[in-house]
């Protein structure tokens, strides 16, 4: 969990700085969770587009036939999709909050 921010608590009646408080940090909140959420998707965005590159890479005869070259290559592709299997994950956990707020 990334610790985003829970709705605010409802405010009694007649404390209205309190109210316009809550109110303002739940804009706050909200306007953090909507950048995270465009943050995460412009890194899964270039992790996708690097590893379509890498991938078409392999795809190359003298890459292939390279062992060394297509094991790094390889390589590459495992650990970017390590990277983002934890963005998508991470995406995923803000767009919820962002829909709880």
């Amino acid at each position: 969990s990334k610790g985003f921010p829970a709705a605010a608590q409802k405010s009694e009646p007649g404390d209205g700085g309190k109210q316009y408080r809550q109110r303002k940090q739940m804009e706050a909140d909200l306007r953090r969770l909507r950048s995270a959420v465009r943050n995460y998707e412009t890194e899964i965005a270039g992790t996708e587009e690097e590893l379509d590159r890498l991938r078409k890479q392999l795809e190359i005869p003298e890459i292939a036939a390279d062992y060394e070259k297509a094991i790094e290559i390889s390589s590459g592709i495992e650990k970017l999709n390590t990277v983002l299997d934890g963005l998508l994950a991470d995406w995923g956990e803000a767009t919820a909050a962002l829909e709880e707020e």
